[in-house]
């Protein structure tokens, strides 16, 4: 009996099955009809909307993944919230430039926080903002391939990217891990 490699592969998966650690979100606003929204998936065990989602309506909507701020509404270690969760909505709300929001939040002074003693917490961070005049902006801390390196050292194939782009009346933000 023949097989195709695409049957055997598929074999071969279904018996040998990997835990995935991918994680992405995406924002877009809609300039034409005042609709934002976002989307995501996420490798944690807590719900992703309830740490990453923020938006404003009319004005625009913000996605944070990889480790977000702390926030004691999710995270029960946590002792306060990060302003990071306030200084997006305040500037969704007077419709500050999206790069502006992620220049801001980024910044090392207000996000000072250390994981496993030396990496700074911003750096393993990734925000994307889009807004309904349609800017758009994301970051991708510069630290997060160095997370994975070590976290998943059997997954060399890791990558950590933002892009954001317009189609048509569209802005989008996309982030991921994967």
């Amino acid at each position: 009996m023949k097989y195709s490699s695409i049957t055997l592969s598929a074999i071969i998966a279904t018996l040998h099955p990997r835990q995935t650690s991918a994680t992405f979100t995406i924002n877009a606003a809609d300039s034409s009809t005042g609709q934002i929204g976002a989307s995501g998936s996420s490798c944690v065990n807590f719900s992703l909307y309830s740490v990453a989602y923020q938006s404003i309506p009319g004005h625009g909507v913000c996605m944070t993944q990889a480790m977000p701020p702390s926030n004691p509404d999710w995270d029960s270690d946590a002792t306060e919230k990060s302003p990071v969760y306030d200084i997006i909505d305040t500037s969704l709300e007077n419709d500050i430039d999206p790069t502006v929001i992620i220049d801001t939040i980024t910044d090392p002074e207000l996000d000072d926080g250390r994981f496993l003693f030396f990496f700074k917490e911003v750096n393993l961070r990734q925000y994307g903002c889009v807004d309904l005049q349609g800017r758009s902006a994301g970051y991708t801390g510069s630290s997060l391939d160095r997370l994975y390196a070590i976290t998943q050292p059997f997954a060399p194939d890791n990558v950590q990217e933002d892009v954001q782009g317009t189609l048509g009346d569209i802005a989008y933000s996309a982030q991921g891990n994967i």
